[in-house]
């Protein structure tokens, strides 16, 4: 399988730019292929006879990632709780969990060249930190869908650069994203009463929810209708009881947290065995199931990250699969920001509005934003031309003529002498008087005198 244009762009600019320097960000939307990219980029290092590690902090991720090398017939092994990789392995790829504990010791500290990092918006934390900068000598790589924290955090401190950047509306455009279709679904639930400190508390968000739950079930049934769906609920418990009430309404629908049975349900969905699936957090990040095309994220959030990585479960192509349904539900929210659709697409907070109005009326939601931003910046680029213009204005000596009352135009013909002095420029320019008339120090005094007088 080659690699897509934007594909090829990333993987060449990381290997040119860790030329000259060590520690590199790239950017994806989900769907957009970042593992594929990264086993390239690996690949290169191997051909030079140097190991990799691959670091992702989930077990589903891990074990995707150690396929994906091996199906590029890279000898790749895993480190994760019972399972040891070998230091003869070409690429190991590790749970950050086990490396942060003692088994990063047994890791000479120049064993690796270069250490990829997945998901890599996590990298500023501690366990994160102590592992990448015990290796020595090292190439870091960070990729990832959402490079922006909600502890605010700067991943620039980790990475020296961006070294590709690919949006969601430039895949969907190029056709490797599905387009996103917005639905609203009015709940009328209020969140102004949840705790909220970086994100909102998901027990104050489950408490509120509850008694919405046959309400929005009753909408999903309705707005997605045959799709295949993914559903998004703030406690496993919740998730639980949504599954069983789509079922009741007649989508069939299974709750999954986790474990041995969690293989098996996820499975059964894929099959076709039922139509949506539901859960709480565990298939956030790394669930790749292409045909979903209806996504509930019924987890109101400030975080971009998590709404994004929510959203990217279902905006993978899949033949047949003509856009993603995102349901909204106009959550009633006052003081905390809230990330709704628009924002995928790069749009400002006071414009979210605006643009469910153009939604509204019919345009989509690319479109919309692209329209709401741009007339947004043209505005406020006007405004900014305008305080330029007026803080640079000056004033000829035929206006300050006719502002005083006095004849200053003959001014400027008078026989130059000293320069006005530095004070006197100064205080001119508070005037705004245009200094290029202004021929002499007894020019200026004359000036200033008719001014002063005047604001007098």
């Amino acid at each position: 399988m080659g690699l897509r244009p934007y594909q090829r762009t990333l993987v060449d600019s990381v290997l040119n730019d860790f030329l000259s320097l060590d520690r590199l960000l790239a950017i994806l939307p989900t769907g957009g292929g970042k593992t594929f990219c990264f086993v390239k980029i690996a690949n290169e290092c191997l051909m030079s006879g140097k190991k990799v590690l691959a670091l992702m902090h989930r077990e589903n991720l891990i074990n995707q990632a150690a396929e994906a090398f091996r199906s590029q017939g890279i000898d790749a092994e895993v480190e994760m709780g019972s399972q040891i990789a070998s230091h003869t392995a070409q690429v190991v790829v590790g749970s950050i969990q086990t490396f942060s504990k003692e088994r990063m010791n047994r890791w000479p500290r120049d064993h690796f060249r270069l250490v990829i990092v997945d998901e890599a918006h996590h990298v500023e934390a501690d366990s994160w930190q102590e592992t990448v900068n015990y290796f020595h000598g090292i190439k870091l790589l960070g990729v990832t869908a959402t490079p922006s924290r909600t502890d605010g955090r700067d991943l620039g401190n980790t990475f020296q650069k961006i070294s590709h950047e690919s949006t969601l509306i430039e895949l969907i455009e190029g056709g490797w994203l599905s387009p996103i279709t917005v639905a609203s679904c009015p709940l009328g639930l209020s969140l102004s009463g949840i705790k909220s400190s970086g994100d909102y508390q998901v027990t104050g968000v489950d408490e509120v929810l509850s008694p919405f739950l046959e309400k929005a079930a009753k909408m999903v049934v309705e707005k997605a209708k045959d799709r295949k769906t993914i559903v998004f609920l703030p406690l496993r418990a919740t998730s639980k009881k949504f599954a069983d009430a789509l079922t009741r309404y007649g989508m069939k629908a299974m709750h999954v947290e986790g474990g041995k049975e969690s293989k098996y349900i996820l499975k059964d969905f894929r099959n076709g065995g039922f139509q949506t699936i539901c859960n709480a957090s565990l298939l956030i990040e790394g669930y790749d199931c292409p045909e979903i095309s209806c996504v509930v994220p019924l987890r109101p959030t400030k975080s971009f990250p998590l709404f994004a990585q929510m959203v990217g479960r279902g905006t993978r192509i899949h033949p047949g699969k003509k856009d993603l349904l995102l349901l909204d539900f106009l959550w009633e929210h006052e003081k905390h920001r809230l990330i709704r659709a628009p924002h995928l697409f790069g749009a400002n907070d006071e414009s979210i509005d605006s643009i469910f109005e153009r939604m509204g009326d019919g345009q989509g939601i690319a479109d919309a934003t692209r329209d709401i931003e741009a007339e947004r910046t043209k505005a406020l680029e006007r405004k900014l031309r305008q305080l330029k213009k007026k803080k640079e204005r000056v004033f000829s000596l035929s206006h300050l003529s006719s502002w005083t009352g006095r004849d200053l135009k003959r001014i400027k013909n008078m026989d130059k002498g000293d320069p006005p002095t530095p004070k006197q420029i100064a205080l001119m320019k508070k005037f705004h008087v245009n200094i290029d008339e202004i021929p002499s120090r007894e020019a200026a005094t004359k000036v200033i005198g008719a001014l002063l007088k005047k604001r007098r």
